[in-house]
């Protein structure tokens, strides 16, 4: 089973691929991840990517392949939910590519959540500054005996903020939408309500 899942910050790409990885023994594998472990395992792809990431700027798209590759490779291309990767059409070229070369490509699962839902769910997000532990008011409230007026809200978690990252999302993700859309291999799914209705709706679009 090959899956990659697509989405806005926030859409709960990190929730779904989780789920899937534990229902049907896939290796969930996410950008941010694959990032850190090849930075600390000190691959020659995270070396490089250890500079980038120290730096501050966005990793390059060979260096991000290379260390796709090596994750994809310990999983033998196969029974995988690739979460926030690919996240350019370069990216996105090179993985058809390399599935082409193991004998099959990968479905395409697209979270479709409104900017509003997203906006909502996210501003909610607070932060302890003490020990860093983060917190939902809904979905995750902190213990009672833990007052809210000590929690903070992260500057990416303020409306404002939200938007803006939400439509520099949309401007640098239609293209790969297009991209597999046009491959026949896009499949879009609701994202909004609780995270079992949404993981039984992927469930359904891939006849799991």
């Amino acid at each position: 089973m090959r899956i990659a899942l697509f989405g806005a910050p926030g859409s709960g790409k990190g929730t779904q691929a989780a789920i899937l990885q534990d229902r049907y023994s896939l290796r969930q594998l996410s950008t941010g991840n694959m990032l850190r472990a090849a930075r600390d395992a000190g691959t020659r792809v995270g070396l490089a990517a250890k500079s980038y990431l120290e730096a501050g700027k966005l990793v390059p798209d060979d260096v991000v392949c290379g260390i796709a590759y090596d994750a994809l490779s310990k999983c033998g291309f196969d029974n995988f939910v690739l979460d926030g990767f690919p996240r350019t059409i370069a990216q996105a070229e090179w993985l058809d590519l390399e599935m082409e070369g193991v004998g099959g490509g990968f479905r395409l699962v697209s979270l479709n959540v409104p900017h509003d839902a997203i906006i909502a769910r996210l501003s909610k997000r607070r932060m302890h500054p003490v020990t860093g532990e983060v917190f939902h008011l809904e979905f995750n409230p902190p213990p009672e005996d833990l007052d809210t007026a000590d929690l903070i809200q992260r500057k990416d978690d303020r409306p404002a903020t939200i938007e803006q990252r939400l439509r520099i999302y949309d401007i640098q993700n239609a293209t790969i939408r297009d991209h597999y859309a046009d491959q026949g291999s896009l499949i879009e799914v609701d994202g909004v309500g609780s995270v079992q209705t949404v993981a039984g709706r992927i469930a359904a679009s891939l006849s799991l």
